[in-house]
């Protein structure tokens, strides 16, 4: 991952997590923030260096989602539960509430930082539930290019271009991003 592309994967992530998640109460918009935020702050240059997608990084270098889920571990350890007793179908409370707290907590973490990532490195649309609208929000001066117009991304060799925001249903593309209705669902 180049150094402009690190930069766009932490403005996307960080303008999503404030925007599309700031009327969030459980978690609140401001821990999805410091955790979006605290994770980028943590991959250094070498790391960086190594990146080319959510789920590769060259040579021996963890990958992002690896690397996320180390740097959330110390959250599991908040989880105040009874390890040994058990539900009626067997299955360890701790572990469900572990599960809980993967898909309510971290959940928005991950999508803030997935989708700022699959965007400006290694787009493979991995991440759905937002809509133009959104985005238009997160950027109120404008949607830039790199976004917008994916196939247009002349700074970058790795990413081949495709059409910004699937149909959930249809699997067609939207058109140009300019041309989108707001509550357009995108997956980015």
């Amino acid at each position: 991952m180049t150094p402009l592309q690190f930069e766009r994967w932490s403005d996307f992530a960080v303008r999503m997590a404030r925007t599309c998640y700031a009327a969030s109460w459980r978690p609140s918009g401001e821990w999805i923030l410091d955790r979006v935020d605290g994770f980028l702050s943590c991959v250094d240059d070498e790391e960086r260096a190594a990146i080319v997608s959510w789920d590769h990084s060259d040579g021996d270098a963890m990958c992002v989602t690896d690397h996320l889920s180390e740097y959330c571990d110390d959250d599991y350890y908040h989880i105040n539960v009874d390890s040994q007793a058990e539900t009626r179908n067997g299955v360890w409370r701790q572990g469900l509430a572990v599960e809980q707290f993967r898909e309510q907590w971290l959940g928005p973490v991950h999508c803030c930082l997935r989708a700022g990532l699959d965007l400006a490195a290694e787009p493979s649309a991995g991440v759905v539930g937002f809509t133009a609208g959104e985005l238009r929000n997160m950027y109120p001066e404008g949607v830039p290019d790199w976004i917008a117009r994916p196939g247009k991304r002349s700074e970058s060799t790795t990413v081949q271009p495709r059409p910004l925001g699937l149909t959930i249903l249809e699997r067609e593309p939207n058109g140009e991003f300019r041309d989108m209705a707001d509550a357009t669902p995108l997956w980015l």
